[in-house]
């Protein structure tokens, strides 16, 4: 098995140094004739196969280092852990997505794979996402290092799949540049790397909580009536369908910062099956356990689901059974699932020459909580690629509403919070266009010593305000739990 998820083992990082250093030579040589034989610069992106990694030990290791940037995603089989900037790409404002894709399409052009002949198939691997709205009315400072849309080559990428495990160094090299400088300057990250895993005590993701949490029970009458109001408006015919959010603050119990690694960690344990992401800018972390796939590629065909109806679940098999089934039979709830599920369709018809799904939903189980899911896939047309199925599914019904511009004009009105990259997509793309993106839902904002956490809810016509309320309270649960060191 190539990830380790063992409290420790004797070797973080499988890696064997010597039959890397000589790659390494051969491989840099290659990139620097061909930047030479372009006249151009280049981000030679260069891979090497490795026996194994421990995922958490290694994304505490990538913290000691002196970058900006940091990523992690993990899920079943599937990580990626990446740590600096070899190219950084951004953009701002109601087009950003269309933006972003250019700027995507063109850095194809400057970044050169450069593999190990055992990791030929491992291409150089973008990792990113997207505000929920970059037209948002309320913004907050919590956000600022977040841009509106951004797609990041990492300086380097450890990356597992079922095939295997493998490193990759992204690095400039322009036509005057010589094996051993270059060299000299991948050694002092890979070094560094190595050096600190060597000695970091890998119990360290295991300590008990940090924080202690004051319910800000203020918040709950305004929020309720923010629902009455949205199902108000629902019923005179406004919008069919709104989702509204609410965000929770909690403090470090002591002056030390947040441990991302250990929060990370113990989202795992939480929600084993659910999508685990944090993505570091200097040192904010956006942090989350997401049961939400939005879209993923490979070799022009995708794959998505429809996730909406939520329930509880049962302290026994037979009251979890029979939860699960009055799920299955709610009418408010099949309602909701309904509209996401015809949306998603309608809306990756046109980029599609087949899609497929599905007659009736099935359950989605969670360790707290759990949904109604609808599994769907189909074939891209020749010209669309991921970027574009992002584009066209985002914001889904399931975190904006219906009709989708009503909604978001609703929610930019009256919901006063800054939502940033909550509910936004988040992912990676590689250099073909396969990847995956995810709706950054069970997430939270974490800067230093306060972490602010977000849930949602779909509100339609016959919404209850106390049992939305109740289910943002479940949702927060997984994020406070991982918080409070509890798995």
């Amino acid at each position: 098995m190539p990830l380790s998820f063992q409290h420790s083992c004797s070797a973080p990082i499988g890696i064997r140094q010597s039959e890397v250093e000589a790659k390494l030579q051969s491989l840099l040589a290659r990139a620097i004739a061909w930047a030479q034989r372009h006249q151009h610069p280049i981000i030679a992106s260069l891979s090497f196969p490795l026996d194994q990694f421990a995922p958490f030990h290694l994304f505490a290791v990538l913290q000691h280092l002196e970058l900006s940037h940091r990523f992690f995603w993990l899920h079943g089989q599937e990580c990626l852990i990446g740590a600096g900037t070899s190219l950084v790409l951004e953009a701002q404002g109601a087009d950003v997505h269309r933006i972003l894709k250019q700027k995507w399409e063109a850095a194809r052009e400057q970044v050169v794979a450069l593999g190990d002949e055992q990791v030929t198939d491992v291409l150089p691997t973008f990792l990113g996402g997207f505000r929920f709205d970059p037209q948002a009315r309320h913004t907050s400072s919590a956000w600022r290092h977040f841009p509106d849309g951004a797609l990041i080559l990492p300086q380097v990428v450890f990356r597992s799949t079922q095939g295997g495990c493998s490193l990759t160094i992204n690095h400039s090299i322009t036509p005057e540049d010589t094996v051993l400088t270059c060299e000299s300057a991948i050694h002092l990250v890979l070094d560094r790397i190595f050096q600190i895993s060597a000695s970091l005590a890998q119990d360290a993701l295991f300590r008990s909580g940090m924080v202690s949490r004051d319910v800000d029970t203020s918040q709950e009458e305004p929020w309720k009536q923010l629902v009455s109001d949205a199902v108000r408006a629902i019923r005179q015919g406004t919008m069919s369908k709104v989702v509204l959010a609410r965000s929770m603050r909690v403090n470090a119990r002591s002056q030390s910062s947040f441990d991302i690694p250990s929060l990370v960690y113990r989202l795992h344990q939480q929600a084993p099956l659910s999508y685990i992401f944090a993505m570091q800018f200097q040192e904010t972390a956006f942090v989350g356990a997401t049961p939400e796939q939005l879209v993923a590629a490979q070799a022009g065909k995708i794959r998505t689901m429809s996730l909406a109806g939520s329930a509880l679940r049962g302290q026994t098999v037979e009251t979890d059974a029979c939860i699960g089934q009055a799920l299955l039979t709610s009418r408010k709830d099949r309602e909701e699932h309904a509209i996401v599920t015809d949306t998603i369709m309608q809306q990756l018809g046109p980029l599609c020459n087949t899609l497929h799904r599905p007659v009736l939903p099935q359950l989605l189980r969670l360790p707290t909580i759990q949904h109604l899911q609808t599994p769907i896939w189909g074939q891209l047309r020749q010209g669309y690629s991921l970027l574009d199925a992002v584009s066209a599914l985002h914001p889904t019904p399931a975190v904006g509403g219906l009709p989708s511009d009503g909604a978001r004009t609703y929610i930019r009105t009256y919901e006063q919070m800054d939502r940033g990259w909550y509910a936004g997509p988040l992912g990676w793309i590689d250099l073909n266009g396969d990847g995956e993106f995810v709706v950054a839902l069970r997430s939270g904002l974490v800067q230093k010593q306060t972490a602010t956490l977000f849930a949602g809810c779909g509100i339609v016509a016959n919404s209850q305000p106390e049992s939305e309320y109740q289910e943002t309270c479940l949702k927060f649960q997984v994020m406070l739990n991982a918080i409070q060191g509890q798995s």
